[in-house]
């Protein structure tokens, strides 16, 4: 999609969500997966929408509701195992600096 003069842009306001998802690279690799299971339901609406109109403008409300969806799980996965995860996200920051897991 090229960008012209008359192509409109978002406003701050239209961009902008509650809260914002802020994790390092161990942390989210430990994560990811359940916390795509956990979203998958606002993940595939998202990633349909966006494929189907090719526009990202058009899916805006569908990426707030992910990403609401994604506090949401990190909020309860605080409440319920953080130490586990805490202990995940710290081997894979320090166990390799590939920064992935392998078997």
């Amino acid at each position: 999609m090229a960008l012209t003069k008359d192509v409109k842009l978002p406003s701050d306001e239209e961009l902008t969500v509650p809260q914002e998802i802020t994790l390092s690279t161990p942390w989210f690799k430990a994560v990811a997966q359940y916390m795509g299971k956990y979203c998958e339901q606002e993940m595939n609406e998202f990633m349909l929408r966006r494929k189907e109109l090719e526009d990202p403008r058009a899916t805006l409300k569908e990426g707030a509701a992910l990403t609401a969806c994604g506090v949401k799980f990190l909020q309860s996965l605080k409440k319920t195992c953080y130490p586990e995860t805490e202990k995940l996200a710290h081997c894979i920051d320090h166990g390799c600096a590939k920064l992935y897991m392998s078997k």
